[in-house]
């Protein structure tokens, strides 16, 4: 906390538990933990859209409102060859990279941009979604007070979680002058990532070298990538045979640090492993915040309320970036 004035000007204060998480950050002992739906909505025009255009490209028969790992399993099971797993995997990237070429397409339209365009069109089979983005000058950051992204890269942390398998949120920390290191989660025998892991070594993560862990892997290996509804059970079956599957600095950070989960449906397979696979299993568990993107009735509310005070989490219901922003104006008082 910052230094009490005594005698001066009564302190407005934010409500118990947002001085928590305020405090916290002041120490740098938050851990966000950013949802593939919040990049989704930033960058490719929305989650539920892009899993729709999903679904109706796959003429998906069975829900008019499905979620990714549903579509996902049904692709796979119906392709019934060996290896289907992955072959879906890359597919579903490719899907991704031409969204958001259409997206840039639609909404970058000089000759300079068009020819940009034309040069990842055609090392498309060679670009992973995230050299494509960075190369199209995605995301497009705002003002530093303004923009989630960049807001969540100025905090003074030395550890970003993530279930994206995007790299955005190491874009907004270079934005911010730091030089992210990333890993991911080797959830799978078959999962072999390429780059050499930084927490093999002597690293510790800092406030200007912050780690960011991708816990369901990366779109440059799609193989890592948990997506189906197998894949989530499978990853809860090993993380609960293989303590080591965690690191251990990953692991002491979700003990010792205040979550800030973002952009999660409390309902989806992403939340729910996470919640089972890591949250539960913590062994000290410090007042946390969870951002709601939804508008539930009362009586969904408090059941959601009651739920998550089972472990220990207070909800905001509304969108992230006004969150990040009233975080972001809470550390200036």
């Amino acid at each position: 906390m910052p230094r009490i004035k005594l005698g001066g000007q009564q302190r407005s204060r934010p409500s118990d538990w947002r001085q928590a998480i305020t405090d916290q950050l002041r120490s740098g002992k938050v851990l966000p933990i950013i949802s593939n739906r919040l990049h989704d909505d930033l960058i490719l025009g929305g989650h539920c859209q892009l899993v729709r255009a999903y679904a109706e490209y796959h003429a998906f028969p069975l829900d008019s409102n499905p979620d990714l790992p549903e579509v996902v399993q049904y692709n796979t099971v119906m392709r019934e060859l060996a290896g289907s797993e992955d072959i879906v995997k890359r597919e579903y990237l490719d899907f991704v990279k031409s969204r958001l070429l259409e997206i840039s397409e639609k909404n970058d339209t000089t000759e300079d941009w068009a020819r940009l365009q034309k040069v990842e069109e055609s090392q498309f089979d060679d670009r992973d979604f995230s050299a494509m983005a960075a190369n199209l000058c995605y995301p497009r950051f705002g003002s530093p007070v303004e923009d989630p992204l960049l807001i969540l890269a100025g905090f003074d942390l030395p550890i970003y979680l993530t279930t994206s398998s995007h790299c955005f949120i190491e874009e907004a920390l270079k934005e911010a002058g730091k030089q992210p290191r990333t890993a991911a989660c080797c959830w799978h025998p078959r999962v072999t990532l390429l780059d050499k892991d930084p927490l093999a070594d002597d690293y510790q993560p800092s406030v200007l070298e912050p780690l960011v862990y991708h816990l369901y892997g990366l779109d440059s290996c799609p193989e890592s990538l948990v997506l189906s509804e197998d894949d989530f059970l499978s990853f809860l079956v090993n993380a609960s045979r293989d303590r080591d599957l965690i690191p251990n600095r990953l692991r002491q950070a979700l003990n010792d640090s205040s979550l800030m989960l973002l952009g999660y449906d409390l309902g989806s397979w992403d939340f729910r492993t996470l919640l089972y696979g890591l949250i539960k299993t913590r062994s000290y568990c410090l007042q946390s915040v969870c951002v709601l993107q939804l508008q539930p009735s009362k009586e969904e509310q408090a059941f959601l309320n009651r739920y998550m005070d089972d472990v220990d989490f207070k909800v905001f219901w509304g969108d992230f970036a006004a969150y990040l922003r009233q975080l972001h104006n809470d550390l200036q008082r």
